[in-house]
Formats: C-alpha cells, sequence, structure tokens
C-alpha cells in the first residue's frame, strides 16, 4: 500500500515530498499529514466515505501517538525520527485499512442481524394478528354454525308443534261437521264445538303471526295513555269464566304507561291463563298493580304445580314447554312467554319470576310509569 504525505510546514522536512491532495484523494485511501509543528504528525484514513475506528501507535521514546477521533490519530513524532516517518506508517496504515475493512464487515452484519430481528418481530406480531383474526372468524364460524342448528331445530320443532295445535281443533271441526252434513239434527253443542275449534286455529294463527312479526322487527305498537289498574282487572275477569278456581285482582295502584292496550292485553292474559293452567288442584290465583320505583310492577301469583328448577332457564325460549311429556302438560305451542317478554321488552319493560315446584309461581311485569308517576286521583 503506497502511502502518501500532505505538510502543511514551509520549508518541508527531509524526507516529505511536498504535496496537495484534493478532497478526491482524501478519500480514495489512506493519507498522512503533516501539521505546521514539525513536532505532530497526523494520520488520517478515511477509504471512501468519512467514519471513524482509531488506532494506537507509539515508536520508542520518542514517539507518542493518541486518537484525537477515532479514524485520526496524531503521532508525537521529534524531527529527527520524521523522515522515518514513511517506513513507519505504512505497515501501521495497512493493517488499520484491513481493521476498517474488518469493521465494516462486523457493521453490514450487525445492521443485517438488526433487520433480521426487525423482520421476525414484524413477521411475529403479523403472524399474531393473522392467527387472532383466524380465531375470531372460527369463532364467528362456529357461532353461525350452531345457530344454523339451532335454526333447523326450531324450525322441525315449530312444525311438529303447529301440526299437533293444528290437528286437534280441525279433527273437531269436520267431526261436527261431518255429522251435520250427515243429516244429524243440528245441536246447540256441535256448532259451540265448531266455534271453539275456529277460535283456537285462530289463537295459533295470530300466535304464528306475531312470532313472524317480532322475528322481522316488523311488529309496529300503536300506543297510547293506558290504565294498567283497569286492563288488568279486565284481564282477570276474562280468566274467571270457567276456571276452576278463583281469580281476582288484589291490590291495584291505579297507574298510567304508554303503550299498545292490545298487546299488553295479551301479555297479562297469557300469564293469567298459564297460571290457571298450571294450578290444575286448585287454590286462588290472585294479580296485583303496584308503584315501585318510578314504575308500574303487574303482578300473578298461583299456588300450583310451579316449575322445576332444572327449567327456569329455559322458559322464555320459543317452543319451549317447561311440563311436555308429565302430567301436567297443557298442550299449546310454548311462544307464549316468549311472546310476553318480546312485547314487555317492546314497552320498555321487563319479566321476570319467582317459582317453586309445588307450591306455585309468581310471574313478575314492569313497565315505565307515564310522565315518571302515577296520574291525580
Amino acid at each position: 500500500m503506497n502511502v502518501r504525505f500532505f505538510s502543511t510546514v514551509q520549508p518541508v522536512p527531509p524526507g516529505f515530498q511536498p504535496w496537495q491532495p484534493t478532497r478526491r484523494d482524501l478519500l480514495r485511501g489512506p493519507v498522512a499529514v503533516l501539521l505546521r509543528d514539525e513536532a505532530e504528525v497526523a494520520a488520517l484514513v478515511e477509504p471512501l466515505r468519512e467514519r471513524i475506528v482509531g488506532l494506537v501507535l507509539t515508536r520508542g521514546p520518542e514517539c507518542a501517538s493518541y486518537a484525537v477521533t477515532p479514524r485520526l490519530w496524531r503521532i508525537q513524532v521529534c524531527p529527527a525520527h520524521a523522515t522515518e516517518l514513511t517506513v513507519l506508517l505504512q505497515p501501521a496504515l495497512g493493517a488499520l485499512a484491513q481493521a476498517l475493512r474488518l469493521s465494516d464487515q462486523c457493521e453490514q452484519f450487525a445492521q443485517m442481524e438488526a433487520r433480521f430481528h426487525r423482520d421476525y418481530d414484524t413477521t411475529q406480531r403479523d403472524y399474531q394478528r393473522v392467527t387472532s383474526t383466524l380465531e375470531s372468524q372460527i369463532e364467528q364460524l362456529k357461532r353461525v354454525h350452531a345457530e344454523m342448528l339451532e335454526f333447523d331445530h326450531l324450525k322441525d320443532q315449530f312444525i311438529e308443534v303447529a301440526a299437533h295445535e293444528l290437528k286437534t281443533p280441525v279433527a273437531i271441526m269436520k267431526g261436527h261437521a261431518q255429522a251435520l252434513l250427515r243429516g244429524i239434527p243440528a245441536r246447540p253443542q256441535f256448532l259451540q264445538a265448531i266455534s271453539r275449534g275456529a277460535d283456537r286455529i285462530e289463537r295459533i294463527v295470530n300466535d304464528l303471526l306475531l312470532l313472524s312479526a317480532l322475528g322481522l322487527h316488523k311488529l309496529e305498537l300503536r300506543t297510547e295513555p293506558v290504565d294498567l289498574g283497569a286492563l288488568v282487572q279486565a284481564s282477570v275477569l276474562r280468566a274467571a269464566e270457567g276456571a276452576g278456581q278463583r281469580v281476582r285482582l288484589g291490590h291495584a295502584d291505579r297507574a298510567l304507561t304508554r303503550g299498545d292496550p292490545k298487546r299488553l292485553t295479551q301479555v297479562v292474559d297469557q300469564v293469567l291463563d298459564n297460571a290457571v293452567k298450571y294450578s290444575p288442584g286448585g287454590g286462588d290465583v290472585e294479580a296485583s298493580v303496584d308503584v315501585q320505583d318510578h314504575q308500574a310492577v303487574i303482578s300473578v301469583r298461583d299456588h300450583g304445580v310451579g316449575i322445576p328448577s332444572s327449567k327456569q332457564a329455559r322458559i322464555f325460549e320459543r317452543f319451549y314447554r317447561a311440563h311436555s311429556g308429565t302430567p301436567y302438560d297443557s298442550a299449546g305451542m310454548g311462544v307464549g312467554l316468549y311472546l310476553a317478554r318480546e312485547i314487555v321488552a317492546l314497552h320498555g319493560g321487563r319479566i321476570w319470576f319467582e317459582s317453586e315446584e309445588m307450591r306455585g309461581s309468581t310471574f313478575h311485569i314492569a313497565l315505565p310509569l307515564l310522565a315518571d308517576g302515577t296520574p291525580p286521583a
């Protein structure tokens, strides 16, 4: 390796040849620079670009060196040894150039390692994000699959229940109609049976239409101020007709709410009807209307068979009948309480119950009061 020297001292010390380097020369290879002080020589190594690495070089007691910057180091040398600087610096600069190449390679490896770690971290985060997304989609697909299975089960259950419920009134109506066609004299009980069968079919159809409207979110409420005390009293009178036990209205606060009187009547009728049906051994069925915490609470209590604790969690599900297959099975489609809960929810209220098997049940219906209070007497 050729080491070139640049001197700023005039006259030039013995053994040095004056040379004026350009910037290109300084960037191309090792250069030794003799500064204004003849006793100080600075060696600057800048191969291709301006980066810095230090090197310590000494020669005998009259020589000393120290780093000015990591790649610029200064050599103290007496004038008598200045001529020998060429021989001194040539191998040192060669070693330094080799060290710089190794340093550059190490730096490149360090940069590659840093990029690898960054890429690895990015890949790991991407993998975790993709995995999380896939897991979320899998869970969603599982829920959709479960909902489809549940829907398919409900469809089969609906067909079975609807067919069974329609079969009985149709058979009764058909039997009495055929008797009349055969010329049997018309009797009031024949016509009454046909009328009851038609009423039962009408109720089933109305429940199915309401069920469909709720499922499609198309049920429209025709709201107006409703006196809940009067509404419950009318429902109690209807339930008492033909009941095998006493159905009465107990305490009744006068409370107004805003709602659809037809749908609210349907809810109260359903709860009273269940209380009567599931009290085969008799016992009073009592309804009440109370004002509690800025809401009206309708309660219906019976002393019947109650609801087994293992079946209470599903009592408001569609087509679910807690007493199906038991001696207390009163038929029906199992949608009454589901419809009641949905209608009450549309009015901004809620429905719940307490029940103990063979000791009866109490259902509560809470609705918001009109104008946040009871009307004046």
